[in-house]
């Protein structure tokens, strides 16, 4: 196995560790309980955690994908889910690393730098996903 094909067996660990952590953080505003808070803390954590590696061995088969194709390209939607890949891996580090250095309760300031970094992970990891689906799958994917 090589460690572009990796990629497909760990991608679904930051998705669904991203859209927890927003979930998460949303419950603990509505309902003000620690526990939410303290749950989107450590999913927003492993998100960027595994981010990394997802990211590597995306990039990996991207260039595996290149080296099989005739002239060495692998299309605008691959390429369009790469460079989304990367926006979002350094959004989630980006919301992870305010959590981790200020691991107590968030001034209002540093919350909403939190909370904007959070939307804009989650946003970009939908997107991203749904890139790499039309990439794998085909541009029409959803219409079954």
């Amino acid at each position: 196995m090589n460690f572009g094909t990796l990629h497909f067996q760990i991608l679904h660990f930051p998705i669904a560790l991203i859209l927890a952590a927003a979930l998460a953080e949303l419950l603990a505003l509505i309902t003000r309980r620690d526990f939410f808070a303290a749950a989107g803390k450590y999913c927003i954590l492993g998100a960027a955690l595994m981010a990394i590696p997802t990211v590597l061995a995306g990039d990996a088969l991207a260039d595996e994908m290149a080296a099989r194709t005739p002239g060495g390209e692998v299309g605008d939607l691959v390429d369009r889910h790469c460079d989304m890949g990367f926006v979002t891996l350094a959004l989630a580090i980006a919301a992870a690393a305010v959590r981790v250095f200020h691991w107590g309760r968030l001034s209002p300031a540093r919350a909403a730098v939190y909370g904007l970094l959070l939307a804009g992970a989650t946003v970009m990891v939908v997107l991203t996903a749904h890139w790499g689906g039309m990439a794998a799958f085909g541009p029409d994917y959803l219409k079954g």
